[in-house]
């Protein structure tokens, strides 16, 4: 009859994953045979050390059949040059794992357990050898290259078969050793059912002999045990057959598991933590730790496997499997110094790369200004955060280009990164963008259609235009023929429909309001109707345009989910503007609920009823101080947002968006030294209740000539 022993390895001086490759498994004896062999990965890695060893170890799977000698000893000798030192330890000169062939060979051993031969290797390793010498190509393809072994289907299914059978009789997840030791018995099977089906059998005894109660379980308890590890995916259907099954006496609990496991609704479900997991187990060798939830939620937010594997490959954990020398340390830069567009381009893209280590999220401020290039002239300013998540290595930022109608030639735009979290800047994170000229005559492009409303999109809602609306909107003065009167008069209104948006009124008129509530009003002076001092808004424009940029990135209203975008834009606003050092200054986190929820209604104009005030002071919970950064940005929104405050205050946002959004400047600067035009505009406005139609200063403001020379010398 067949005999059967098992085998596996142990740690001694050795450390499995970087000096061996754990080994577990079976032998079987046929009758009349009287050996068999093991074979065992070494970790050629790049540490000069001492010889080291580990053990293998046999344990009986039929009574009564081993030997005294169940255990022997494996010793690695090293064959790394020594350093300045000849001691144990010292780091050789490089890590092996940058080498191609050693890097191809680990990834044989850790997905797949075995030896590859020497074709094997050579294949895998092509599209790496054919980039030479580029970096980033060799990085890629390293990544590539490792994803298909992770998910060869010797590790990725049997792995998640094992991950499954955990789940489903546990309600846990399997550790590194329970992983390893499990799916060994399915590495290599010429029968693989068969194998997965002893595996179940063998699972469900070690369960039971840990858990005596599951042998007491109904057909019906045994069944809801399993549906609710899994969360509720087996439907009320299979949930009868399988209890049929089990009461009919031709289903067991090994074939009731594995129904439950192979469910695919669980199968779709637990794809995600199953891969976190499993990168942990292929790459590092141990069980997940405090990072695993934020790479989950990565993934769970429509990050890549690709983007994780990166991560794994390039962290200085993996690479101090093979050697001392650690992963680069992260840093970002833009990928280019220069970049160039066409001025008739409409919009042009930056790529900002991140190198080294990638294994945590990373962010990054970017910014433009003027070089030869101007803004509202040539380009419009970008300004935002980058946020780059586990294992991203590259983000692209937009900036706006105008196509106006001066012959000036190339100009330049400087383009800035700064406040990195996560990483450091390396020496190119400045950069230029250069905007080629395309005209030869000069003429205003202004008076066209196309381009007004273009520009509308760019000067309020900081974006390209989306087709639908830019068709629209031109197609609504277009409408007018050659009918000049009926053409200013659209023009008017369809400059004005921009203001009125929904997209701008939750994006750049909440900043104002927003500002207004944080800090109240400032004051200006004015000669309108004689000297005077008066209050106006207190945003200026270079606070107004980064802020409404970081609102609404993202954001196009009839877009899908574009309500979301907004909402988390709206929160992540709020929640950085109550930790800026302007703020705390005014509202240090010392002040009650109640004092600080008072300063922000008696900025904002004393907008809020009763109950409105108590449900802002309640955000606080029962705390005395304003310490919470959460509640204080929500009570911030919450009065920002009043219906009240969004009436009081519309009329003073429309005539300071005609100076922001039309001449790209603060109300007293440019050729206004004070507030006086504002002054006039916002009386005048006033007196017609509101009307910018008949109070003509829409009308005023885009035929000005401060606002045409924005595009064209006439």
């Amino acid at each position: 009859m067949p005999l059967h022993v098992k085998y596996f390895t142990s740690d001694s001086v050795a450390q499995q994953a970087s000096d061996y490759t754990a080994t577990y498994g079976k032998l079987s004896f046929a009758a009349g045979e009287t050996s068999k062999t093991i074979t065992i990965p070494i970790v050629d890695d790049g540490y000069q050390e001492s010889s080291e060893a580990f053990k293998i170890n046999l344990k009986s799977a039929d009574v009564g059949v081993l030997g005294a000698q169940n255990t022997a000893t494996v010793t690695i000798t090293d064959n790394d040059a020594a350093g300045s030192k000849a001691n144990e330890g010292v780091q050789a000169a490089t890590n092996p794992i940058d080498a191609t062939p050693f890097f191809v060979g680990q990834q044989f051993y850790d997905f797949l357990n075995r030896v590859p031969t020497l074709a094997e290797v050579t294949n895998s390793a092509t599209p790496i050898t054919q980039c030479g010498s580029d970096q980033t190509c060799i990085r890629t393809q390293r990544i590539n290259v490792s994803n298909t072994f992770f998910n060869d289907p010797a590790f990725q299914g049997n792995g998640y078969f094992v991950y499954r059978l955990y789940k489903t009789l546990l309600g846990r997840q399997p550790n590194y050793a329970e992983f390893v030791l499990d799916r060994s018995t399915l590495i290599g099977s010429a029968d693989l059912e068969t194998s997965k089906a002893n595996l179940v059998n063998a699972f469900i005894v070690r369960a039971i002999l840990m858990d005596p109660s599951l042998n007491n379980l109904t057909a019906e308890q045994f069944v809801d045990k399993l549906n609710t590890n899994v969360g509720g995916v087996v439907t009320s259907t299979q949930r009868t057959a399988l209890v049929n099954a089990l009461h009919g006496k031709y289903g067991t609990l090994a074939s009731t598991l594995r129904s439950v496991a192979d469910n695919q609704t669980l199968v779709a479900n637990e794809s995600n933590a199953a891969n976190v997991l499993m990168l942990y187990f292929g790459y590092l060798r141990h069980d997940a730790d405090s990072l695993y939830a934020s790479r989950l939620q990565m993934l769970n937010q429509g990050g890549t496997l690709l983007s994780l594997v990166d991560a794994f490959v390039n962290s200085t954990e993996y690479r101090a499997r093979f050697g001392a020398q650690a992963a680069p340390s992260p840093t970002i830069q833009f990928n280019s110094a220069s970049y160039s567009a066409g001025e008739g381009a409409g919009s042009t893209t930056v790529t900002v790369t991140r190198s080294g280590e990638t294994s945590s999220a990373a962010t990054v401020r970017y910014a433009t200004s003027d070089g030869t290039a101007k803004e509202g002239k040539d380009y419009t300013a970008a300004y935002g955060v980058l946020s780059l998540a586990t294992g991203e290595t590259s983000k692209t930022f937009t900036v706006l280009i105008i196509d106006n109608g001066y012959v000036a030639g190339t100009r330049t735009v400087n383009l800035t990164l700064s406040n990195p979290t996560g990483a450091t800047l390396s020496a190119q994170s400045t950069a230029a963008l250069n905007i080629t000229e395309n005209d030869t005559l000069t003429t205003n492009p202004v008076d066209q259609a196309r381009f007004f409303v273009q520009q509308h999109y760019y000067d309020f809602l900081g974006r390209y235009p989306d087709q639908g609306g830019w068709d629209f909107w031109t197609n609504e003065i277009a409408s007018c023929g050659t009918n000049q009167s009926c053409i200013d008069l659209k023009r008017i209104n369809v400059s004005a429909a921009y203001f009125l948006s929904i997209e701008f009124q939750q994006t750049g008129y909440l900043v104002e309001r927003i500002y207004k509530t944080a800090y109240g009003n400032g004051s200006g002076a004015s000669t309108f109707g004689g000297t005077h001092q008066f209050a106006v808004p207190i945003v200026r424009f270079n606070e107004f345009l980064p802020d409404t940029q970081q609102i609404g990135s993202g954001v196009v209203v009839g877009a899908t989910g574009w309500e979301t975008v907004l909402e988390n834009n709206k929160q992540a606003f709020t929640n950085d503007c109550v930790q800026r050092s302007r703020f705390t200054t005014a509202f240090p986190t010392t002040m009650s609920p109640a004092q600080f929820v008072d300063k922000l209604n008696t900025n904002a104009g004393n907008v809020l009823l009763s109950s409105e005030r108590a449900a802002a002071i309640a955000l606080f919970g029962s705390a005395t101080d304003t310490s919470n950064t959460s509640a204080r940005a929500q009570a911030l929104r919450q009065v920002s947002e009043n219906a009240t405050l969004n009436s009081q205050e519309f009329n003073r946002a429309l005539v300071l968006m005609q100076f922001f959004g039309y001449l790209r400047r603060d109300p007293n600067s440019g050729q206004d030294t004070d507030y006086t035009g504002f002054d006039f505009w916002l009386t005048k406005l006033n007196q017609f209740n509101g009307n910018f139609v008949n109070a003509e200063m829409v009308k005023a403001f885009i035929t000005s000539t401060e606002y045409r020379q924005r595009f064209g010398a006439n």
